[in-house]
C-alpha cells in the first residue's frame, strides 16, 4: 500500500530541475503540473524562468544551489507538489511562519480549497494561522494542555 503523506517544510532546498522537484518519477503530464501551480498562485513566476514560449523549458531550469524563490513562493511551491499529489495527509510545519501577512492569508486561502479532501495536520506557535481548523491540540512542554 503506497503512503500518500506529503510534508511541508518551512524551508525548501531545490535540487535539479524545477520538474524534478515537482514530479520526480515522472507521473504527471504537462497541463496537470501547470494546474497544480497555478491552483497554488505560483504558476506566474515559475513561468518567468522561460525565454521560449514553451512552459516545458521553465520546468527544465536547473535550480540547484540558486536562489530563485522569496520564503513565501518556496512555500506555494511547496502547496503546488502536495496538490499535484492529491495527498491524502499534509504536515504543514511553521508553514507561514516567515511570510508576509498577504502570502500567509494567501497559502491558507490555498489550503482551504484545494485539501479540502485531506487531512491538515498544521503544527503552529501563531493562533491565527490555525483558527479555520476543525480541531486544534495545544501543547505545552510537550504535553496536551488543552483539546
Amino acid at each position: 500500500m503506497k503512503c500518500n503523506l506529503h510534508t511541508w517544510y518551512t524551508y525548501l532546498h531545490l535540487k535539479g530541475t524545477l520538474l524534478y522537484n515537482l514530479d520526480p518519477y515522472n507521473q504527471y503530464d504537462d497541463a496537470t503540473i501547470w494546474l497544480a501551480l497555478e491552483k497554488a498562485q505560483i504558476k506566474e513566476k515559475v513561468s518567468t524562468f522561460s525565454n521560449e514560449d514553451t512552459n516545458g523549458y521553465a520546468l527544465s531550469k536547473c535550480v540547484e544551489g540558486e536562489e530563485i524563490f522569496s520564503v513565501g513562493e518556496k512555500q506555494l511551491f511547496c502547496l503546488a507538489r502536495a496538490i499535484l499529489r492529491s495527498s491524502k495527509v499534509v504536515l504543514l510545519d511553521e508553514a507561514t511562519a516567515n511570510v508576509d501577512k498577504e502570502t500567509d492569508e494567501l497559502i491558507q486561502k490555498t489550503i482551504m480549497k484545494e485539501c479540502a479532501d485531506s487531512t491538515v495536520i498544521a503544527i503552529s506557535h501563531r493562533l491565527d494561522h490555525i483558527k479555520m481548523y476543525d480541531k486544534v491540540v495545544v501543547m505545552d512542554d510537550g504535553k496536551v494542555n488543552e483539546l
